[in-house]
């Protein structure tokens, strides 16, 4: 089944004393993620697709204010829960276009190809192939009721898979503190004062 989430979203780098802070802020708020688990998180495994132009990773390079991703995603080393998704930002508003693959592993995505969606589709049309393995812990935030999601993106490391499927060699990636994301709906009182807060080391 297709899935579509149209949203807000927005990303701050922050150091380690930053992060306490705001933590306590957004617990305030927000409650953990059930899906978090006993150690509240989980490990999130990214496999970025691009073409031979490496145009999404030129978007985002350059700073376009219009970017799209094409990724695999699946959580707690469990392919069976690997996903498609297209990402469309248009400035700060995201749509992600997600979609479970009919696959038992990632290799047997790779080399087929044949899973019925508009993923593999896309995968197919713009010739693009998968160029690196991203992976972190994900602690998460949520307030239901109002539509907010808000991550602490933690220990990333990285794989440029230089023909291979998917990552086996990471190395941490160069990024001297911890990614922060907001994704909403709509602003509330509480969230105003916080970008405002944070206005300055926005990354996205």
């Amino acid at each position: 089944m297709n899935n579509k989430i149209s949203r807000i979203e927005k990303k701050f780098l922050l150091n380690r004393q930053e992060v306490d802070i705001l933590r306590n802020y957004v617990k305030k708020y927000c409650s953990i993620d059930p899906f978090c688990g006993p150690k509240n998180s989980y490990k999130v495994d990214s496999i970025y697709y691009d073409d031979k132009y490496l145009s999404s990773f030129y978007e985002k390079f350059d700073g376009d204010s219009n970017k799209t991703k094409y990724r695999i995603r699946y959580y707690r080393d469990d392919v069976s829960s690997m996903q498609g998704e297209i990402k469309v930002k248009e400035f700060d508003t995201s749509q992600k276009y997600s979609v479970k693959l009919n696959c038992n592993s990632i290799e047997t995505f790779s080399k087929s190809q044949k899973d019925p969606s508009f993923f593999s589709d896309a995968i197919v049309r713009n010739q693009l192939k998968p160029i690196v393995h991203i992976s972190y812990q994900r602690e998460a935030y949520i307030c239901a009721t109002e539509g907010i999601r808000i991550t602490f993106d933690h220990h990333l490391k990285f794989d440029v898979l230089s023909g291979r499927i998917c990552g086996n060699h990471f190395a941490d990636y160069p990024l001297d503190g911890v990614i922060f994301e907001v994704k909403y709906r709509k602003l509330n009182y509480w969230l105003i004062n916080l970008l405002a807060e944070l206005k300055e080391k926005n990354v996205s």
